[in-house]
């Protein structure tokens, strides 16, 4: 067990969060990024944030950058339940399309681990990578690009009785 203080904001006292390794399962939706080249690549919906192949993706703040000259969100690390960063998934593969987001989009299954907060619908941790791609229809060699990009399974849908639970361990398992 680990004892560490939980932010900054005296509301919030001592807790004892147990060292876990078993990383939770999650559903994502990106926007579909095109290089110079045309290779397609996973990017953040709502961020310029780029998800690299082969590794894990490591959060970090953006509130600094976003509310300039704010105070009172000083947090030692992310993700911080008084704050909104770290890497969301959702807990159902059966989530709507997110508002807002505009262009082409991936839907697949991440691992999330390190520090993290759940939430009603979801999650976001410290520390996460694809885990596989969900086929598109409408583009299924973008699918089976991305898939050979980031070296996972390509899944006909999202359901358990597809392959889900037998996915291979994310990078830094």
């Amino acid at each position: 067990m680990s004892r560490f203080l939980d932010s900054t904001d005296d509301r919030v006292s001592d807790t004892i969060v147990p060292d876990g390794v078993v990383p939770l399962i999650g559903y994502r939706e990106w926007a579909l990024h095109r290089d110079a080249s045309g290779a397609p690549s996973l990017r953040s919906l709502f961020h310029p944030t780029l998800w690299p192949g082969g590794q894990a993706l490591s959060a970090v703040c953006l509130r600094p950058l976003i509310w300039h000259g704010r105070m009172g969100m000083n947090h030692r690390s992310v993700p911080d339940a008084v704050c909104e960063c770290g890497i969301y998934a959702f807990r159902r593969p059966d989530f709507d399309t997110l508002r807002g987001a505009k262009g082409p989009k991936v839907r697949g299954v991440v691992r999330g681990w390190g520090r993290y907060v759940l939430g009603t619908a979801g999650w976001r941790s410290e520390l996460a990578a694809v885990s596989a791609i969900l086929e598109d229809e409408d583009d299924p060699s973008a699918s089976r690009e991305l898939a050979r990009r980031y070296g996972v399974p390509l899944l006909g849908s999202l359901e358990a009785e597809d392959g889900l639970l037998d996915l291979p361990p994310a990078v830094g398992f």
